[in-house]
């Protein structure tokens, strides 16, 4: 089964990497990234197809399945029926958004950056929602040592917490960006 999957995967991504891109390609790598336990870069190459085709129920439904049968399950399960009961399951910003923060916390940083700047990719009107995933790109960035990328990420979401009157957060996050400056200025110099 392993050498099967290899070589599908790399037959698909020849396809995926050639001028015929669609949605039957990027579910083929998705599940041949999955076939090999690469549960990130899979759940990345669902959430990069949702990013390019936001209204594809397929991929949608791929990256959900993905999710599903990652080891990320046992803290998306529940936050997925959650968010059916409250309607947003067919929503692929807040669908992608929970996946890449979930990456986040079990320290898969890059797989983490390609699903959470997908989300912001596909864009939503609530400011909040678009707040937490900057934090989580700044985080997520901070932790792969890009701190220009962080404090940037980091920059966005403070202007959001302006934006939403958030008295409380908008002083913890100038104190976090203080210090990420600080490190910043540190690091250079040595």
């Amino acid at each position: 089964m392993g050498q099967f999957a290899h070589r599908h995967f790399r037959m698909q991504s020849v396809l995926v990497n050639s001028t015929q891109s669609g949605p039957r390609l990027i579910i083929g790598q998705g599940v041949a990234l999955q076939c090999l336990g690469r549960h990130g870069d899979a759940l990345a190459a669902f959430s990069s197809g949702l990013a390019q085709d936001p209204k594809n129920a397929q991929l949608l439904a791929g990256l959900v399945e993905a999710s599903m049968k990652s080891p990320l399950r046992g803290t998306l399960e529940p936050t997925f029926r959650q968010l059916e009961a409250m309607k947003l399951d067919k929503s692929p910003f807040v669908i992608i958004s929970v996946v890449g923060q979930e990456l986040l916390g079990v320290a898969q940083y890059a797989a983490a950056v390609v699903v959470l700047e997908a989300a912001l990719r596909i864009g939503t009107c609530s400011l909040k929602l678009r707040g937490s995933v900057f934090s989580a790109l700044s985080s997520a960035y901070w932790a792969l040592n890009s701190l220009d990328k962080a404090i940037s990420y980091m920059q966005q979401d403070l202007a959001v917490a302006k934006t939403l009157g958030d008295i409380a957060g908008n002083a913890v996050l100038m104190e976090i960006w203080a210090q990420h400056t600080l490190v910043k200025a540190v690091t250079k110099k040595l």
